[in-house]
């Protein structure tokens, strides 16, 4: 992905297809057929550290707390 410096990316994830590239502040949701298809921000007051999506809820790792929310 051009413009994303590897020390920025905490973990790497697929799901349906697509690869979700979990960020500090931010998850990037990337397609192979055309590259970035979203971009969701995060001000959880601290870094991610990792995101997992499973049915209809999202589920938000920071070093300190485990947080869910609807799925984007």
């Amino acid at each position: 992905m051009p413009g994303l410096a590897p020390a920025a990316v905490q973990v790497l994830a697929v799901h349906r297809g697509r690869l979700w590239v979990v960020c500090p502040r931010r998850v990037l949701v990337w397609d192979r057929a055309v590259g970035v298809v979203a971009e969701h921000t995060v001000d959880l007051g601290e870094p991610l550290v990792d995101v997992a999506v499973y049915q209809d809820r999202a589920y938000l790792l920071t070093e300190t707390r485990l947080l869910r929310r609807p799925a984007w």
